[in-house]
């Protein structure tokens, strides 16, 4: 089966309380497990950072939807084509902003999703340390759903 990760930050149009964003990703989650996609989301204070993984088709319908969601705006996003799944029993799940924060992890993800441009010599390995960065939270995140 061909697998692809997306990954994208946004900012925020409103700033959700923690039971709302509890709510948020559990209807994700549920909507998730029904198309076989899984992932994580960190909110910050103006952003969101979420990273998704399944087919192709599935994952590019999931991406168009949240881009029609007005919580967000100044989307930004790429995705690549991967071997396996890194968040297997994950449908979605809300990882802890300070955690990421503190180490850097959230500008760098943000310094890569604003610096991607297409370039075929570089895509293998902006996409394995993309990967190496999420693999860290799924790390960090070992309990299944």
């Amino acid at each position: 089966m061909s697998l692809i990760a997306l990954v994208y930050r946004s900012r925020k149009t409103k700033v959700l309380s923690q039971t709302e964003l509890e709510d948020m990703v559990a209807k994700a989650a549920k909507h998730n497990r029904s198309l076989v996609i899984s992932g994580f989301l960190i909110s910050t204070t103006n952003e969101y950072f979420q990273y998704l993984e399944g087919r192709p088709s599935d994952v590019k319908a999931v991406m168009e939807k949240i881009t029609q969601d007005p919580r967000h705006t100044e989307l930004k996003s790429y995705s690549f084509p991967i071997k396996s799944r890194i968040c297997r029993s994950w449908n979605m799940r809300l990882a802890s902003e300070s955690r990421w924060e503190n180490i850097g992890y959230l500008d760098l993800i943000r310094s890569m999703i604003d610096l991607k441009v297409p370039d075929k010599n570089k895509d293998e390995v902006f996409n394995r340390r993309t990967l190496h960065l999420i693999q860290k939270v799924n790390d960090e995140y070992p309990t299944s759903d």
